[in-house]
């Protein structure tokens, strides 16, 4: 058995906290972060609307779609996203992504609350914006001001199948 100085044995000790202490900085930069597809980025007053080619400038109703190739498919507004993924099954979707209309932030479209209010420009069959929050009470706010609903993703998204539907007819 080999015997060890006092001073070598601290050493070793040393290195070891050493290298514990860096383990989590190197298991994080070498691993994945994020647990699924990043929001994208849309370059505005440049970046054109996938269903109706507009020229994307309004954060506030820009929407987006990453699909389970990578590829990431960018709206003007909520609708249009809904109308360009109903027309383009083949198209798998593995993120649906909205504004937050007061924070302009990126949300998850599928848990968003929405109201649809009179549109001034829009350009969907549906004639109104669909505006998107994060959290209820936001929407539930500006749903009382405008006098409207609050709804749900599943419920908007019907609403635009309807709209489009009868604006082929």
């Amino acid at each position: 058995m080999k015997t060890m100085i006092p001073s070598q044995r601290f050493l070793s000790r040393r290195r070891v906290l050493h290298l514990l202490c860096g383990l989590p900085a190197v298991l994080m930069a070498c691993g994945n972060n994020h647990t699924g597809p990043q929001a994208p980025e849309i370059n505005y007053g440049y970046d054109t609307c996938a269903h109706c080619g507009m020229v994307i400038v309004d954060t506030r109703y820009a929407a987006a779609t990453t699909l389970k190739s990578g590829d990431v498919r960018k709206f003007d507004n909520v609708a249009d996203m809904i109308a360009f993924h109903a027309e383009h099954p083949d198209q798998t979707v593995s993120a649906w992504w909205a504004h937050d209309y007061r924070s302009q932030q990126w949300i998850d479209a599928l848990q968003s609350h929405y109201v649809l209010v009179q549109g001034k420009d829009t350009c969907s069959s549906l004639q109104k914006d669909i505006v998107a929050f994060g959290d209820a009470t936001d929407g539930e706010a500006f749903a009382t001001e405008h006098n409207e609903t609050i709804k749900a993703w599943d419920k908007v998204r019907l609403a635009v199948y309807e709209s489009e539907h009868q604006h082929a007819s």
